[in-house]
C-alpha cells in the first residue's frame, strides 16, 4: 500500500489476555454473522480484535503462525461508524507499535460492497478488516510455493478474528469473494499486494 505521510497515528489500548471463556467454549460459539446493529465498536474491542489477528507478542512472534517468521500480512481497518476517538477513515494496522495509522479518510464500505458483488455484511458493518500480504516477502524465501503458504497464514489470522469476536460478543464472517483488481484500486495497493480476506465486524443482530 502507498505510505500516507499523515501524522495521525491512533495508540491501541492494552489487549486483555484474560480470556472470558475457555477456547473450547469459543469454539462451540463461533459462527458467522452476516447482519449487523448500525453501531460502532469501542477502541477497546477494535484493539482487543486486532491484538488477536496481528498482535506482537515477543520478538519475532505473533499472535498467528506465518511461515519463515516473514509475517506477510498487512491489516487495513476500513471504518463507517467510528468511535470517539477516531474518524471515519481507512487506518493500517501497526503490530509493533500497536497502533493504527491513519491512511486516508472518508468513507470505504460503499466501494468494498461493490467489490464484494453486492454482499450485504459490507455494507451493514460498522468497520472491515482487510487482510492483504506482500508476495514478494514470501516469493524471496518459498519462490512458487509463496502462494501456498500466504493462503494458509490468512486462514490463521482469519481464525483468530473469529475466536476473538466471538469472545466480545461481536459477529463477524469472513469474506473471499471479491474482485481483486477493484479491491486493489479502492486500498491504493501494489500488484505486489494480494488482497486475501475481508472480515465485516460489528455488533449481530
Amino acid at each position: 500500500m502507498r505510505e500516507n505521510t499523515s501524522p495521525v497515528k491512533i495508540p491501541l489500548l492494552r489487549p486483555d489476555q484474560q480470556d472470558a471463556l475457555a477456547l473450547n467454549q469459543l469454539l462451540l460459539k463461533r459462527k458467522s454473522h452476516r447482519n449487523f446493529k448500525p453501531q460502532s465498536i469501542t477502541l477497546k474491542e477494535l484493539s482487543q480484535l486486532l491484538w488477536a489477528a496481528q498482535g506482537a507478542v515477543a520478538p519475532g512472534r505473533r499472535t498467528a503462525p506465518s511461515a519463515g517468521a516473514i509475517f506477510p500480512f498487512r491489516i487495513l481497518t476500513a471504518i463507517e461508524l467510528a468511535p470517539p476517538q477516531m474518524s471515519v477513515g481507512l487506518y493500517l494496522f501497526e503490530p509493533d507499535a500497536f497502533r493504527l495509522k491513519l491512511m486516508a479518510k472518508g468513507a470505504f464500505r460503499e466501494k468494498l460492497y461493490q467489490a464484494c458483488m453486492f454482499q450485504e455484511c459490507i455494507l451493514q458493518a460498522p468497520l472491515c478488516l482487510i487482510l492483504y500480504a506482500k508476495l514478494t516477502m514470501v516469493e524471496r524465501v518459498y519462490g512458487e510455493r509463496a502462494f501456498n503458504y500466504i493462503f494458509l497464514e490468512g486462514g490463521h489470522i482469519g481464525q483468530n478474528i473469529y475466536l476473538a469476536a466471538t469472545a466480545l460478543d461481536l459477529g463477524t464472517v469472513a469474506v473471499g469473494a471479491f474482485r481483486d483488481e477493484m479491491i486493489r484500486q479502492i486500498l491504493m495497493l501494489s500488484a505486489d499486494d494480494i488482497p486475501v480476506y475481508l472480515f465485516p465486524v460489528g455488533k449481530p443482530v
